[in-house]
């Protein structure tokens, strides 16, 4: 895989490449939909057939009536467009609704390989991070979900790159304004407008890009405290220059002023502004902070991916090092870090949401360009320290570490992302449905929540929906006990993330006087009932 001749890294990367469709389409319809995919499969279709972002109801065809989640229906909508188009051409299914995130997916894996490139310098890291993303059992899941993430990784790495170009590029140009602008303020303008386009485009896929404000401020506190570090100890360095010297220690002084204290104090005065302007909306965004509670199982979360995290979190720190220390890329390793730890330990510390792998998917690019600097700086330590055996040392620690660090039993496993089985984290509601479907008599009513009726589309079954992300209606006795004596018949569809729809009581009601229906297509984190 090493090399940095262009014809053997095109070729290595064209075959990471297909690797990486392969594991992104095949079988891509195999797991059904689940959670939110189903907001985005019902808002995309309706989207698709009627050019407003309105939920679909399968079951009676046609716009959903009483849709409270307008706002939610057109979320992400940048991601989502694309989608309703392929609807436009293709039949409605898993594949087809999953399609463009897989194709995100793909390109992710060229991407981090230009931007790995780019931020180190070295086309054997960017080769690296191109098979580790490839290989990444979170980026395939999420490349096979309907969901805005697999575009939001790429799109937010290429964004923070700009934004690194923006504040640490030489202009090297020959137009005299941006040169001009370069000299005396530091920043490149070149990358500028590219950087807000697509920082524009990030925060329209998802709100975590705010994520970049943390992110400039922690850089632009580092580096002016190491900048007058710096300066001081180039001051002291050459004692054989007395005038020169001295002129640095008088400069040292004033060291604290330059382009990222400035910054970091137009950041802070911009803060002050909307805290006294706007202060009810800076609220709404400052709600997303938690004070009380650590969820620590992100650090499970981010390090799932490899087969043994203590070496991963070796390789990632090693990478930092060699990027600082050895390859003399001090803001690169510092821009890379603090994209990958710092978010960390806000969503650990700080974020006031339930743990979730997807909010956190989008700094898993940093991680796996540090990572495979690590493994790089290990291949050419010993290469460079085991002169007798350079390359068969250089080339062991490059096969070696592409087969222990990845996840590779995941493949192996019943239940993956290429199996969906009862064991499943979720319900395999395609089946499930399908069983209702098939069973049901016509004048039968159904009880579970009804943005799944993508799996009972033309049902037209009188459904009673539980409650949602929205309206919380839950299901009480008095309500069930209305429903069953209007429907001589029906069924009840229940997964395990239903039960705070529906009260004690009822549940208790439900089970003691409904029949529960025990069927191999009814199986996992699901229930049947029928009345």
């Amino acid at each position: 895989m090493p090399t940095n001749n262009f014809k053997k890294t095109k070729y290595l990367l064209l075959l990471i490449l297909l690797l990486g469709a392969f594991l992104r389409f095949y079988d891509l319809g195999e797991y059904s939909f689940s959670a939110d995919e189903f907001l985005d499969i019902n808002s995309t279709y309706g989207y698709s057939q009627t050019g407003t972002w309105q939920a679909w109801d399968f079951n009676l065809e046609k716009p959903q009536e009483n849709d409270q989640n307008f706002d939610r229906d057109s979320r992400a909508w940048i991601y989502k467009w694309p989608v309703a188009q392929i609807f436009k051409v293709t039949a409605t299914t898993e594949s087809a609704g999953r399609a463009m995130s897989a194709l995100w997916g793909v390109l992710s894996i060229l991407l981090i390989y230009f931007v790995a490139f780019k931020f180190t310098k070295n086309k054997t890291v960017g080769l690296l991070s191109a098979f580790f993303l490839a290989a990444s059992i979170d980026a395939i899941e999420f490349s096979r979900t309907l969901r805005m993430y697999a575009m939001f990784f790429p799109v937010f790495l290429t964004f923070s790159w700009l934004v690194f170009e923006t504040l640490e590029k030489e202009y090297q140009g020959k137009i005299k304004w941006l040169k001009n602008i370069w000299q005396k303020t530091g920043l490149n303008f070149v990358y500028l407008l590219p950087a807000l386009f697509l920082g524009i485009v990030s925060l329209m896929t998802h709100l975590l890009t705010v994520n970049i404000i943390f992110i400039l401020a922690i850089y632009f506190l580092t580096m002016m405290l190491l900048s007058r570090h710096c300066e001081r100890s180039a001051a002291i360095s050459d004692q054989n220059h007395v005038i020169e010297n001295l002129a640095r220690q008088s400069q040292s002084k004033k060291s604290y002023f330059n382009k990222y204290s400035v910054l970091l104090g137009l950041g802070i005065l911009g803060f002050l502004a909307l805290l006294i302007s706007v202060p009810e909306k800076l609220s709404l965004a400052t709600k997303e902070l938690n004070w009380g509670i650590a969820h620590f199982s992100y650090l499970d979360k981010v390090f799932s991916d490899y087969a043994n995290a203590l070496l991963a979190l070796g390789f990632i720190l090693l990478g930092s090092f060699y990027l600082w220390k050895v390859a003399k890329l001090k803001k690169e390793s510092l821009w890379l870090s603090t994209s990958f730890w710092g978010v960390l330990i806000l969503a650990i510390f700080f974020w006031n949401r339930v743990a979730g792998n997807q909010y956190i998917f989008f700094i898993q690019s940093f991680k796996i360009i540090l990572l495979s600097s690590g493994v790089y700086f290990a291949a050419i330590f010993l290469k460079d320290n085991l002169k007798s055996n350079e390359k068969k040392a250089y080339w062991a620690t490059i096969i070696l570490s592409l087969i222990l660090l990845p996840a590779w039993g995941y493949f192996l496993q019943k239940d993956n992302a290429y199996n969906q089985t009862s064991d499943s984290a979720t319900p395999q509601y395609r089946k499930v449905f399908s069983y209702v479907q098939k069973k049901r008599g016509d004048q039968d009513a159904l009880i579970t929540r009804n943005f799944r009726s993508f799996y009972f589309a033309g049902a037209k079954m009188p459904v009673y929906n539980l409650g949602g992300e929205i309206t919380k209606e839950k299901l009480t006795l008095e309500r069930l006990e209305k429903i069953i004596e209007a429907n001589p018949t029906g069924w009840i569809v229940l997964s395990d993330n239903d039960e705070i729809f529906v009260t004690k009581e009822a549940a208790e009601y439900i089970t003691k006087n409904l029949e529960k229906v025990s069927n191999s297509q009814v199986r996992g984190k699901v229930s049947v009932y029928r009345w």
